[in-house]
């Protein structure tokens, strides 16, 4: 039965062109038809709750919802733990489904303790990663400026060491967004942590792609976007004290994500979010070019012949680019 479940479940994803459960309550709000709308995963808990409350209660009066529907219960446990970020984001889900993993806990059986435990902690990685740090941000605000300054650099290590060993894409986004803030804070201290920064660049830029959905794609951009603009802050902060040294830390991210962002560029989805990420290249590549015209120019000339793709970017450099070089 769980293989055939499983395989039911698998062949639904591919034909409704999703990559996990998750995806399943995504709302299309572009969807022009409102019959071809997803069930949200707040109406799954409405219906749930609605069939448990349902239920008569046992003969020996023993009142519990897990007693009366057993097979609800791991129902619901199941779409809990395969639904993410932002699905799985609001206080009202929360008002239903903390008092029921407290209860999961309550129980005397160990495999439901477990569930219990497996749920809190999954909530808690799910819904609380955007609120925590704009609380972070907001204490920052109330502390003077010697202080200020320390928790900035405790916050980046956190935070670039977080992206470094995030895959999942909606929170990199969240952490991405973050980021762009926190570079703005700290300013040129930002080098000190140049390491993790670029390290997370990394492996935003050069992690697998999706092919899954055009909704998909749209948020890898977004992703994309995100850090880029951190490249951009952090070039434009450090490119007069780091340079030369920075053609090396920062060269071939750029060129590898070219080639491998560009090499899309016939799926119609991925080449209407190409440009907005040339231009975010085009700037970063300017700032390195006016520092040394001649000697970025030469290493960029190289790189084309690797990586065709990049021509068109370093054309819109202007006269900065020599070609010739």
């Amino acid at each position: 039965m769980h293989q055939l479940a499983s395989n039911t479940l698998d062949t639904y994803q591919q034909s409704a062109g999703i990559a996990n459960v998750s995806q399943l309550f995504r709302q299309d709000d572009t969807a022009a038809v409102p019959t071809t709308r997803r069930p949200s995963f707040d109406q799954l808990l409405q219906e749930v709750s609605l069939a448990v409350s349902a239920r008569p209660t046992a003969a020996g009066g023993d009142d519990s919802p897990f007693t009366r529907a057993p097979l609800l219960r791991d129902a619901l446990i199941w779409w809990c733990l395969n639904v993410t970020y932002p699905v799985l984001c609001d206080n009202t889900q929360l008002g239903l489904l903390h008092p029921f993993a407290l209860q999961l806990l309550e129980d005397y059986r160990p495999a439901v303790k477990s569930c219990g435990l497996k749920l809190l902690k999954h909530l808690a990685a799910e819904t609380l990663l955007k609120d925590t740090f704009d609380s972070i941000f907001a204490f920052f605000r109330l502390l003077e400026p010697a202080e200020k300054r320390n928790w900035l650099n405790k916050l980046a290590e956190v935070l670039f060491s977080d992206l470094v060993l995030e895959s999942k894409l909606e929170n990199r986004i969240v952490l991405t967004g973050y980021a762009i803030t926190l570079i703005d804070l700290l300013g040129r201290e930002v080098m000190v942590h140049s390491r993790r920064l670029l390290k997370s660049a990394e492996l935003t830029l050069l992690a697998p792609r999706s092919s899954n959905s055009t909704s998909l794609r749209e948020r890898e951009h977004l992703s994309f976007s995100r850090m880029l603009t951190c490249l951009l802050k952090f070039v434009q902060l450090s490119c007069d004290l780091l340079f030369p040294n920075l053609l090396p830390m920062v060269i071939p991210l750029l060129t590898s994500f070219v080639d491998l962002e560009w090499s899309r560029r016939n799926d119609k989805d991925v080449a209407d979010g190409l440009n907005a990420l040339s231009a975010q290249l085009t700037a970063i590549l300017s700032l390195l070019l006016k520092q040394n015209p001649g000697e970025v120019s030469r290493v960029l000339s190289r790189c084309t012949k690797l990586t065709p793709h990049l021509q068109p970017v370093l054309a819109a450099c202007g006269d900065v680019y020599i070609p010739t070089c």
